[in-house]
């Protein structure tokens, strides 16, 4: 008999939430949408993988720019235009940039986070990184010389490296590392923990602070919190660690260990800080660098474009450097195209939570309202994409595109792109990912051809079968690709750079 109480009071509250919501709609239109089931709503209508992008588009098509729909008594919103996304998540932001998820941080907290981030990722900060950026790519270039085949695990290592020996001064050799392992596991479970598939709380927010015996999934991120916590713990020990045996070189996180009365913010606070930065710096790099690899086979043609324009600026007896970028605008443009081709067809972004009662263009859009902005639609816009979904870096070079943008020693640029999401809670790392991604994409396209496997038995080229994980910011399943040296002298140029380097390299330790 008991065990009909929580059910009891969840109808009491559906019917109470119902009236309220009708006045205080006060005759304002409703947001159209897939009509869903009473108490459940369209919760028969998610995807079992949790793959929501399909979905949306359907709806988009069929109700329009916004698109309402609702879980088990919650309110969501579906935004598939940008003029949307850009009133409510940044005109109207101070009331849009709580996060629809479980692992949100307090408002008042998030801000100082903001703040610090903000401060060691700032355009003017990030060219300070530059060296390491470029310190980084050759141990890739030479990484990728000796062991092709592992391509995935370098440029993840790549990644790391730089998210490493920037904000921790540590150097990381390979994703063996313990530390970087915990880490790359802290960010998996990060993301995970929005998978509505496997977690009810991400369906029905209060179910987060239910018993474990009602939903079990809480149990779950307890456990995620507790590795992460562990994660934080462990990098933040070691550091300290060091600094109090002299052995600690500059980093991001020393010199805020050293600075962190100015922003108000515990030795703990700033520790999750530089976590955030971990899953900014790392997942994204990687998942553009990926894309690229992706995209290099599946379109061989902007490959030889790309190629052409850094031999004409580069030659071949040197390393691109970031001296160069301003001249080579194909090498931007295919990783902006890459970035929004990924954004169309796997990402799902993190969603934003209304946190007061809001009207727009004539509609009603309640508290507690949970908005998606519908990063494939919004960037296959027609008017602004006349392509649609097509990949085609030409949209940020040619003229005759309305995405083009002048000067081209400029643009393209990531600055304010779609992808890295809006208004205050737009991805702070955006200025890092660029020119971490820049001066890889260059070097890589001097370096090596990237091409389909070949059958052994058919002599034909696999074709790739892609596909994503369910979570934000995915990363693509892996998938075989080959990395030839486009010649033995450039084979030379790295291996002679990579010993020099290191040998100079100040994180270097006697082991390596």
């Amino acid at each position: 008999m008991f065990f009909l109480f929580p059910f009891a009071g969840f109808a009491l509250w559906y019917i109470y939430s119902t009236f309220n919501y009708r006045s205080r709609r006060n005759g304002a239109t409703e947001i159209p949408g897939p009509k869903g089931l009473p108490i459940v709503g369209n919760v028969l209508d998610m995807p079992k993988d949790s793959q929501l992008i399909p979905v949306f588009n359907k709806w988009y098509r069929e109700y329009g720019d916004l698109v309402s729909f609702k879980i088990l008594g919650i309110n969501q919103v579906v935004l598939n235009i940008e003029k949307a996304a850009n009133d409510l998540f940044v005109q109207r932001g101070n009331s849009y940039s709580d996060r629809g998820a479980p692992t949100a941080i307090a408002d008042d907290t998030w801000r100082q986070h903001r703040k610090l981030l903000h401060t060691v990722l700032s355009a003017p900060a990030t060219v300070r990184y530059e060296p390491f950026i470029e310190l980084e790519t050759i141990y890739t270039l030479h990484d990728l010389l000796i062991s092709p085949e592992k391509f995935s695990d370098h440029l993840e290592r790549y990644a790391y490296g730089i998210v490493f020996r920037v904000g921790l001064g540590r150097r990381v050799q390979d994703l063996n590392d313990y530390v970087v392992q915990e880490s790359i596991m802290g960010v998996d479970e990060t993301l995970k923990a929005f998978r509505p598939d496997l977690f009810a709380c991400n369906i029905w927010p209060p179910l987060l602070h239910a018993p474990d015996w009602l939903v079990p999934s809480n149990k779950t991120l307890r456990r995620y919190l507790a590795r992460l916590e562990g994660s934080i713990d462990l990098v933040q020990s070691d550091l300290k660690a060091r600094i109090k045996n002299r052995s600690a070189p500059e980093s991001l996180q020393k010199w805020f260990l050293e600075h962190m009365h100015e922003f108000d913010l515990t030795e703990e606070h700033g520790a999750w800080v530089f976590q955030s930065l971990v899953g900014a710096g790392t997942r994204s790099p990687y998942n553009a660098m990926m894309q690229y690899t992706i995209n290099m086979m599946e379109h061989p043609e902007w490959q030889r474009k790309v190629q052409e324009e850094v031999d004409r600026v580069v030659g071949k007896d040197r390393l691109p450097s970031f001296e160069d970028l301003s001249n080579l605008p194909t090498v931007r443009a295919v990783i902006k195209e890459g970035i929004r081709y990924r954004s169309i067809v796997a990402e799902i972004g993190i969603p934003h939570k209304l946190d007061r009662d809001d009207f727009y263009e004539g509609y009603f859009i309640p508290k507690g309202t949970i908005l998606h902005a519908n990063y494939s639609a919004i960037l296959s816009d027609r008017e602004l994409y006349p392509d649609g979904p097509v990949y085609n870096p030409a949209r940020w070079l040619d003229p005759s595109y309305p995405t083009y943008k002048e000067p081209l020693t400029s643009y393209p640029s990531l600055q304010g792109f779609t992808s890295f999401g809006y208004g205050r809670r737009a991805c702070p790392a955006a200025n890092f990912t660029e020119r971490t991604l820049t001066v890889i994409v260059a070097r890589l396209a001097w370096a090596f051809n990237i091409r389909k496997k070949v059958d052994p038995t058919t002599k034909m080229e696999i074709p790739l079968d892609i596909k994503y994980e369910p979570t934000p910011n995915p990363k693509p399943l892996p998938f075989p690709a080959v990395f030839e040296v486009r010649d033995q002298e450039r084979a030379r140029v790295i291996k002679v750079e990579e010993a020099r380097e290191s040998a100079r390299d100040p994180l270097r330790t006697k082991k390596d």
